[in-house]
């Protein structure tokens, strides 16, 4: 019986691409006072009735961005 060396696999490599979205995230949940503000704006024109979106507006951006993604 003839027994064959163990053939060695090379090493693997491990890779981290570290992006800009912790700082997306740290801002989006930033409390500075302009966006406390801006929310409770927001808070107010949604519990009066008066925050109308308009449906035409915000479809054309989201096909905009989606092919925009897609590099259309």
């Amino acid at each position: 019986m003839q027994v064959r060396g163990t053939v060695e696999k090379p090493a693997s490599s491990d890779h981290v691409q570290l992006t800009n979205l912790s700082a997306y995230l740290a801002a989006a949940q930033s409390d500075s006072p302009a966006r406390l503000g801006k929310l409770f704006e927001l808070n107010q024109a949604v519990s009066s009735g008066g925050y109308h979106v308009d449906a035409g507006l915000v479809s054309h951006s989201i096909i905009e961005d989606s092919l925009r993604a897609i590099g259309a």
